[in-house]
């Protein structure tokens, strides 16, 4: 088994490999994004795992390109029926280039970033297997309309537009992230974007960690 990984970007992308013994991130390629398919087709062994880099803005919050990303995964999960382990890459084109032009030129540096992008991302997934995040499908929940007009949902998907058209959304799971975006949803991962109270909680687990938000009603959802 093999883990490849992916520093994914609209016009080209970078791939690394490693094997699932030495774990050790090597470079592989640049392709042009149109053709990575065609060419993950000719590089995949059943079995190989893809690590793949997850857009983050420095703040912290998720962004269109964040949605690309995730798009593009659940296209590939399906396509070859495998897992997709998603990594942070802050920082990870900046580094990527710092360390190429030590011993390129710049016009090399850049030309060859993605591919190091990718090398970068895999090695911290191999580093540290658990900072990753397993893109999982998340199954939505269809609610009654809610009376109230001041609501936070936590990290769940609710079916129902008239609920969610109205609410602040805390997505922190990528999938959710994809799911609103692609209806024009915003959401955020940051409690700084929320307010400090609302009339209700929407949420699995009963409770909102790390936060001092206030509620008058909580609503669990449940399987």
């Amino acid at each position: 088994m093999n883990y490849i990984g992916i520093d994914y970007g609209l016009s080209k992308t970078g791939i690394s490999i490693s094997d699932s013994v030495l774990k050790v991130a090597t470079i592989k390629d640049t392709v042009k994004t149109e053709n990575l398919i065609n060419y993950l087709k000719k590089l995949y062994k059943n079995g190989d795992i893809f690590i793949v880099g997850l857009p983050i803005s420095m703040s912290g919050r998720y962004s269109k390109q964040t949605y690309e990303t995730i798009d593009f995964c659940l296209k590939l999960k399906n396509l070859f029926n495998t897992d997709i382990l998603l990594i942070d890459e802050r920082l990870t084109t900046q580094r990527s280039f710092s360390m190429t032009k030590n011993f390129l030129n710049a016009k090399k540096a850049k030309k060859n970033k993605d591919q190091n992008s990718a090398l970068l991302i895999l090695q911290r997934f191999l580093d540290n297997p658990y900072s990753s995040i397993k893109l999982e499908e998340k199954k939505p929940y269809k609610l009654e309309n809610i009376e109230y007009n001041s609501i936070l949902i936590n990290d769940i998907i609710i079916k129902n537009s008239n609920i969610y058209n109205k609410s602040d959304i805390l997505a922190k799971n990528p999938y959710v992230f994809w799911w609103y975006f692609k209806r024009n949803k915003r959401s955020t991962t940051l409690f700084d974007d929320l307010k400090n109270s609302y009339d209700v909680l929407i949420t699995k687990d009963n409770k909102l960690d790390e936060s001092n938000i206030t509620f008058q009603k909580i609503i669990v959802v449940g399987d």
